[in-house]
């Protein structure tokens, strides 16, 4: 599994911040990520979004994508 970074996990935190309450896809999520110098696989992107879903950092506002902040 690949070693994920706090770095690159909030980061990417910041990117669905920016995104809003609408959230985003994943692949433009890596895209964004990869437009700031953090390439990585769709696995690791998968390893961090799972990450922050667990620890109520990142809901799923709908199929697909993925947005920033607790759930209500």
């Amino acid at each position: 599994m690949a070693q994920v970074s706090e770095d690159e996990q909030a980061l990417m935190l910041l990117i669905l911040a920016d995104a809003g309450p609408q959230g985003m896809q994943p692949k433009e999520l890596r895209q964004l990520l990869a437009d700031q110098g953090r390439q990585m696989s769709r696995d690791k992107l998968h390893q961090m979004l799972k990450a922050a879903k667990d620890a109520g950092d990142t809901p799923q506002p709908g199929y697909g994508k993925w947005a920033r902040g607790r759930k209500a």
